[in-house]
Order: C-alpha cells, then sequence, then structure tokens
C-alpha cells in the first residue's frame, strides 16, 4: 500500500487549541518509535523536543561561528598603557 495514499489522522491537543494534521501510517509508526525510545509522554512532546533540538541548533550555528578561533584576553591585548 502507497504510504501517501493510506494516511492517518494525528490529533494534538493543546490547552483549549485542538489541530489535526495528517501523517502516513510508516511515519506515525516512527513517532511511536521515538516517543517510546525517548520515554515521552506524548507524540506532541516528541515534535516539541525536535523543535527545541532544532532552534538549539540554529542558534549555535549563527552565534558559535567564532568558536574555537576566540581565545582569553590577555595584559598584551590591553590597549592602553598601565605602568
Amino acid at each position: 500500500m502507497d504510504d501517501f495514499c493510506d494516511e492517518v489522522t494525528l490529533t494534538i491537543h493543546k490547552v483549549y487549541l485542538m489541530s489535526t494534521i495528517k501523517v502516513s501510517r510508516s511515519t506515525l509508526k516512527e513517532l511511536e518509535d521515538l516517543r517510546r525510545a525517548m520515554k515521552a509522554k506524548s507524540i506532541e512532546e516528541v515534535i516539541k523536543r525536535f523543535l527545541i533540538e532544532r532552534r538549539r541548533r540554529t542558534l549555535e550555528e549563527i552565534f558559535g561561528i567564532d568558536r574555537g578561533r576566540i581565545r582569553a584576553f590577555s595584559e598584551e591585548d590591553r590597549g592602553e598603557d598601565r605602568s
């Protein structure tokens, strides 16, 4: 059976807001497997963890551009004479 034709409805509840997204059965199985492996309470928690990780990696990529090339300031780096 084709994964794209055989869709499963995944419902995510959030306080008073409820959204439904369609995913294939194979994607649902992968999400369930990840939920168990991650010991998450729900598929929503799995998705949130992935989103948090994606944001963290993006921020590291943007703000960590000089990582490994920066060293601590030394007395020689001062632009003034303190003698």
